[in-house]
């Protein structure tokens, strides 16, 4: 459950009644620098008639632009599982690192002929073969994230 504030912004307008994107922009920062939970773009505070469809649209799309994280349904325990989806993609974004820093820092020597005073050599296409391979293995630890259990409080792992 989200706790702290949550606002809805009134969309700042101009004197001749044109919206204030750059202001919008600001407001959104303030709140967000301020340390505002949620905030509601647009729809809730009595302005809605008095944008049309296009101006609403941008609001909306200022607004995702200059937030760190979107609900797109009012469900707050959604930024939960984003902070679930965010750890465990930096944690396979890590694990595919390690594998990609391990992989070149021995395999590339031994193709290059780093190693061949001292008999160990690697032919190129077995060379082509493993580092297809090596794609291969970070492609499928990639797709493993979609294991994640985004509804535990956990690292997302059972």
């Amino acid at each position: 459950m989200i706790k702290g504030s949550l606002v809805a912004i009134v969309s700042p307008m101009r004197e001749d009644g044109s919206l204030d994107y750059d202001a919008y922009r600001r407001l959104i920062d303030w709140h967000i620098a301020e340390g505002t939970n949620g905030i509601v773009a647009v729809g809730t505070t009595g302005e809605s008639p008095t944008v049309d469809h296009d101006e609403h649209c941008e609001l909306i799309r200022v607004a995702v632009e200059t937030a760190d994280v979107v609900l797109m349904r009012s469900d707050p325990e959604d930024v939960a599982r984003a902070l679930v989806i965010g750890r465990g993609t930096l944690r396979k974004m890590r694990q595919n690192l390690g594998w990609a820093i391990g992989y070149n820092s021995i395999a590339l020597p031994i193709a290059a002929g780093v190693f061949a005073p001292l008999g160990l050599t690697l032919r190129p296409e077995i060379a082509a073969i493993s580092m297809s391979g090596s794609s291969v293995l970070v492609a499928v630890n990639a797709l493993l994230l979609k294991r994640l259990n985004v509804d535990t409080d956990s690292d997302g792992y059972d």
